[in-house]
């Protein structure tokens, strides 16, 4: 065999170790040994397939390595700043010509940037902070950790009850917020979430409920759990990550598909994975990702002709959700919004609203967070969750609706 031909042997072989690990992760997340065997393919396919593939391309694999290296670092010092380069491309207006070139370049890196800066590990899966539960899957649990992202670390000091909150709102609180990790406050401090400051300026006791990732259904489930005979207010937070749950326990008589204690195991395992760097972990993230996204933009292309499914109804699984809850609490006041990731549209907020009104929901008012949520700064540039000011601005809307 030529030399030639054992460097494209090589190079077959990377191809065929990111392969597995890209399309095969579900044999390795059972175990702690399988998921560092997973890391050490991740790390070892780019390796290889680098090593091999300057050979064929006549380069030294030590200057192609140097090079590679310089990359990664390259794309950990980009992450940061994409955001505000491209939005200070975006603004201006002097030089358009300059603007229309660069646009595009800083668009795509800062896409580039949120798909990898974004995983970071699910705190619904820390070792410490959360536990199985039959019921919901996962809840948090009692005590205090920490969440470290590129952009944020904030302390999460959790009540004897799972609720991120102080143990005296257990008490009678007469507000009380369900949600998901928007509610919950990732991103920032627990005095800096909006139930918090909400709370602070009414003076009304208030319960964060919000558990991360949980949709509508288990939100309103985990509701049932704590005593509401004090409370008048019920503040809902929907985000568009919710619908498939929402659609599943609409779909199953409104009951939740159970998942047992194995399938959370797996999921904490695999979270260290995420949770961790290894080496050319960016570069890795940025070809498998351009890889699922090409393949999903081929599957959608050829998927068009073919007569399609009846269409997901987000607006409608919800509202009927919101019935349920509404009959369930008919004294209580129920106030609605949406956050979306990164950004938050009206389109939800418009459907849901004609259903509100041709259904007659009593006591329930929604808010249409498109109108002032996506302000510079609301939304962090690597993680798709609102800051401290987005927190502020959206506690102003909801204090002022609940003085009325």
């Amino acid at each position: 065999m030529t030399k030639k031909q054992m460097n494209w042997v090589g190079f077959l072989v990377g191809i065929l170790l990111f392969s597995i690990s890209l399309f095969r992760e579900a044999l390795f997340v059972h175990s702690y040994f399988g998921i560092y065997t997973l890391i050490f393919l991740k790390s070892a396919s780019i390796l290889i397939l680098g090593y091999f593939f300057a050979r064929i391309i006549s380069v030294s694999p030590i200057r192609f390595l140097i090079i590679g290296i310089c990359f990664e670092a390259f794309v950990r010092l980009l992450m940061p700043v994409a955001y505000p380069l491209h939005e200070r491309v975006s603004k201006i207006y002097k030089y358009p010509t300059l603007r229309d070139v660069a646009f595009p370049i800083t668009n795509y890196t800062q896409s580039i940037a949120r798909n990898i800066g974004s995983d970071m590990g699910s705190i619904q899966y820390f070792k410490t902070g959360s536990r199985y539960d039959a019921e919901l899957f996962y809840t948090f649990e009692p005590g205090k950790f920490n969440f470290k992202h590129i952009n944020f670390d904030n302390e999460y000091s959790i009540n004897s009850k799972g609720a991120r909150d102080d143990e005296q709102s257990l008490n009678k609180p007469e507000i009380v917020f369900i949600g998901d990790s928007f509610t919950t406050g990732v991103g920032v401090n627990q005095d800096e979430t909006f139930s918090s400051r909400v709370e602070k300026a009414l003076r009304k006791k208030s319960l964060n409920l919000g558990v991360p990732s949980y949709g509508t259904a288990r939100e309103t489930l985990l509701l049932k759990r704590f005593d509401l005979d004090s409370c008048k207010y019920i503040v809902l937070q929907y985000c568009n990550n919710d619908d498939n749950e929402n659609k599943a326990f609409v779909s199953n008589d409104f009951k939740l598909n159970k998942r047992d204690e194995k399938d959370y195991t797996n999921a904490q395992i695999y979270n260290q994975l995420v949770l961790q760097y290894y080496p050319f972990r960016y570069t890795y993230s940025l070809l498998s990702k351009k890889i699922l996204y090409s393949m999903a933009d081929l599957m959608a292309k050829k998927a068009q002709p073919k007569i399609q499914e009846v269409a997901n109804d987000p607006a409608g699984d919800f509202f009927k959700i919101l019935q349920r809850v509404q009959t369930e609490y008919p004294d209580k006041k129920i106030l609605v919004f949406e956050l979306g990731l990164f950004a938050t549209h009206a389109e939800f907020y418009q459907k849901l609203k004609k259903l509100v009104e041709k259904g007659g929901l009593k006591n329930v008012e929604l808010i249409d967070t498109s109108t002032f949520i996506n302000c510079d700064n609301c939304y962090y540039s690597l993680d798709f969750h609102i800051t401290p000011k987005g927190h502020q601005i959206l506690a102003d809307t909801l204090i002022s609706r609940l003085r009325k």
